[in-house]
């Protein structure tokens, strides 16, 4: 029996890692569920639960809470949530409307229970999902009375009631009203970022539903930008061509300070090797503006390799690495394993701090701009040429400094250097049929003669993979781009969720899905004399096919943000946290791959 100080302290420990994104730490804390549960503790399971990518799971724990008597506002409101992320994951439109109608009698009956405005507003924006416009609008109506009752008697409120008020506006098609609203709670929120976001994403999403155009209310929810960040290192020591010496150093820091003001920058990504990006990055902690961290290699590996190698005040340099790692709010290895950064593995860390500032821009409802300290002259593969070139293709806004900290106002379109890396950019899918190891002789004989073709035919339908090889219960795809094995990903999940297309055996199937995306050598197997893809990549793909949930997609961080850098994505990305692979692999930030709503059918 767990004591209540020890309870209470285990539920503040497990709210605190959800919200560091370990979610599946949480679940390893928590007690198993007793006869008679516990409120607070299984309204945490549920939430984590949700954030592993089980919201199946998730409802079943609060339907159980129900059961025993718990009706309150926090677990039918959560109710409500398990089957909004059930709607988003559906395959099929009908079976999405299913569980957006199963939300929206979750609110509505936590309003009705509660007068709660969280619950009422959710309700109102389901009936006009839903197309009940007169429903929502009686709800709004009684949201509005709700959250001002709430702010005169608590002005604490206003920092959750504020965007209420205005959502319900909205949905009562009060736009200058809903704007008034909304400028106030900007006001509040402005060093959330997150709560920021969530604002931003609903009131466009109400404005769609709504027909009315998406940029209506952008003058009053500007969100601060996302900067990605390239610039030329410190000139090594006896360089025959000077380019940045220490006599710029103090000017372009100046400069970078002011581009990052002038730019309305809230969130940075950037590498961080000796001279400009330091100094990008000490500029931004200063501000108090989110730094993260982008190596293409380990920590000491890179230090090094671009920080305190062959040049001036080498130690002076790699002190203030140091500390700027300390200071960063995430700092993410591109590539482990690696004892020199190649070609292939400094262009794969520029993919990746590109990517993620665009899954950051995207949750945020904002945009990604470029700033750089660059010559205006080619340079090696995978350096600050590379790097604008990769942005100048994604069309980013860019703010360019020279090595004198001067703006540059006409640059030159920047061109892929030429490399001799044999290595290559891929995409990797690994998955796991479960069940597979309690078939009879009858069932696999259907399997191979049935199931597999089929999957063989997926394979071909996304893009003709690379590679294809099965062992069994087992498969590794390889694709050249991430968009055919993200799809790939998404028929086979497809497939596994619905009954009526898989062979008839003894045993339910289900499958577990990974992805990833890394440099990998072709070379040709000798024992098979098959071409083949392999390397550090592969091993990691691997480790994280075994903590999928069943019938759902894990991707790395690194497959997410290499799939944001590409244009007409049918797919979304939720992140998931921070999970521990198997076999001492470390741990590893994983997103939640799912189909797009426009791709509902």
């Amino acid at each position: 029996m767990v004591s209540k100080d020890n309870h209470d302290q285990l539920v503040r420990d497990a709210r605190h890692l959800l919200r560091q994104g370990f979610a599946r730490q949480v679940l390893e804390r928590l007690p198993p569920p007793s006869e008679k549960r516990i409120p607070a503790i299984e309204q945490l399971r549920a939430h984590a639960l949700t954030n592993t990518g089980a919201p199946r799971n998730a409802r079943r724990v609060l339907l159980e809470l129900v059961a025993q008597g718990h009706q309150d506002v926090e677990t039918i409101g959560f109710l409500g949530r398990t089957e909004k992320d059930l709607a988003r994951a559906a395959t099929t439109k009908s079976r999405a409307d299913q569980h957006w109608q199963a939300a929206l009698n979750h609110y509505q009956k936590a309003f009705e229970n509660s007068g709660d405005p969280y619950p009422g507003i959710n309700a109102a924006t389901l009936s006009l999902r839903l197309g009940a416009p007169a429903a929502a609008k009686q709800i709004a109506e009684q949201v509005v009375v709700a959250c001002n009752n709430g702010l005169s008697n608590n002005p604490d409120q206003a920092y959750w009631d504020l965007p209420t008020l205005a959502e319900a506006n909205l949905v009562l098609g009060d736009i200058s009203t809903a704007k008034k609203h909304y400028a106030a709670a900007m006001q509040l929120n402005g060093a959330d970022l997150s709560a920021m976001g969530s604002m931003v994403r609903q009131a466009r999403e109400l404005l769609s539903i709504t027909g009315q155009a998406v940029e209506a209310l952008d003058d009053v929810l500007a969100m601060p930008k996302i900067a990605v960040f390239a610039g030329h290192m410190m000139d090594r020591v006896n360089r025959d061509d000077p380019r940045f010496t220490p006599t710029h150093e103090a000017g372009v820091a100046d400069k970078l300070a002011a581009a990052i003001i002038n730019n309305n920058i809230g969130v940075a990504y950037c590498c961080l090797a000796n001279g400009s990006d330091i100094l990008f990055a000490e500029a931004l902690v200063a501000q108090q503006i989110e730094l993260n961290v982008v190596l293409p290699m380990e920590v000491d590996a890179f230090a090094g390799f671009s920080v305190s190698t062959d040049v001036m005040d080498a130690t002076r340099w790699e002190s203030r690495y140091r500390k700027l790692l300390e200071q960063a709010a995430t700092v993410t290895v591109a590539s482990d394993g690696l004892s020199k950064a190649e070609a292939a593995d400094l262009r794969y860390c520029n993919v990746v701090i590109l990517g993620l500032a665009n899954l950051k821009a995207r949750e945020l409802g904002t945009e990604v701009v470029g700033i750089s300290v660059w010559d205006n002259k080619p340079g090696l593969p995978g350096g600050t040429a590379d790097s604008i070139a990769l942005w100048q293709q994604a069309q980013l806004p860019q703010y360019m400094l020279n090595p004198e900290g001067e703006q540059v106002t006409n640059p030159k379109i920047a061109a892929m250097a030429n490399t001799t890396d044999e290595r290559q950019l891929m995409a990797m899918v690994f998955a796991d049929v479960v069940g597979y190891s309690r078939f009879n002789e009858a069932d696999i004989k259907i399997y191979y003669q049935q199931l597999l073709p089929l999957i063989a035919d997926l394979a071909q339908a996304a893009a003709p993979p690379a590679v294809q090889q099965t062992f069994g219960d087992a498969f590794y795809f390889v694709f050249s781009k991430a968009s055919n094995a993200a799809q790939f990903a998404l028929s086979l999940q497809s497939l596994f969720s619905d009954p009526a297309r898989l062979p008839k055996l003894s045993q339910t199937l289900g499958i577990r899905i990974a992805l990833h995306a890394g440099p990998l050598l072709p070379c040709v197997d000798p024992i098979n004399q098959s071409l083949n893809y392999t390397g550090r990549h592969t091993s990691k793909a691997a480790r994280v096919e075994p903590v999928a949930p069943e019938n759902q997609i894990l991707a790395t961080q690194q497959f997410a943000a290499l799939a944001a850098t590409l244009p007409d994505q049918a797919y979304e990305f939720a992140y998931v946290g921070e999970q521990v692979l198997p076999k001492n692999y470390g741990s590893e930030r994983l997103y939640l791959l799912t189909a797009s709503d426009s791709e509902l059918t």
